[in-house]
């Protein structure tokens, strides 16, 4: 059985803390670059960061919330005490998962699975970012999911997760996010259990069908 590695936003270093903040003021100005970038990969990660922009969510073509927009920076372990983590790209599968959130009397929530979409090396290649922030290399990734996932006006969390070549699976979760919901909407609640989802078929990158 794989070991798993979880990490949170809460375990952040205060340099990526503070770098996460200077990066999503330049992510959300920069509209290029969601492209293929520099072949070189490592397998070493040992940490998952999740960014997202303000306002994340991509809109079909009624305006309805499909998705989102992330930028994802795996990053491998260092090997000096003098180096700095930074973002690598990756040869192996990373996988994401969204959780719809439903609040429980105590104030608590219960987490149902409701997406989850898996990104071969070749598949995720098409979601690099050619433009290589202060944290480095990262992975502009669009989520988009199902006509028949209903998340509106619900919260969700999304999960990231790679599994390196010698099985060690790292996992991290990132925050949670309200979905909007149009003024008098009536959400088709409860979503999907996890023993309903099945994989995404196979994503297609932003740069193959232009910039939402």
């Amino acid at each position: 059985m794989a070991a798993v590695d979880c990490r949170t936003r809460r375990g952040l270093p205060t340099r990526w803390a503070a770098g996460l903040i200077v990066a999503g003021l330049c992510a959300g100005c920069d509209t290029t670059g969601w492209h293929s970038g520099p072949s070189g990969t490592r397998d070493d990660i040992v940490s998952i960061y999740q960014l997202y922009m303000r306002p994340p969510w991509l809109r079909d073509e009624e305006g309805r919330i499909s998705g989102v927009r992330v930028r994802v920076y795996l990053v491998p372990v260092v090997s000096g005490p003098n180096d700095e983590p930074k973002g690598v790209f990756v040869p192996g599968i990373i996988k994401a998962m969204m959780y719809a959130l439903t609040p429980r009397p105590d104030g608590t929530y219960e987490r149902e699975l409701v997406h989850e979409w898996d990104f071969t090396a070749r598949q995720a290649a098409g979601f690099r970012l050619s433009k290589r922030s202060m944290l480095g290399d990262s992975y502009g990734f669009y989520l988009r999911w199902p006509d028949d996932v209903d998340v509106l006006g619900r919260a969700v969390v999304f999960e990231f997760s790679y599994q390196r070549r010698d099985g060690k699976v790292i996992v991290q979760r990132g925050s949670r996010l309200p979905v909007p919901a149009p003024a008098g909407y009536i959400p088709s609640w409860p979503a999907r259990t996890s023993s309903d989802v099945a994989p995404s078929p196979v994503a297609t990158p932003p740069n193959g069908g232009g910039t939402p």
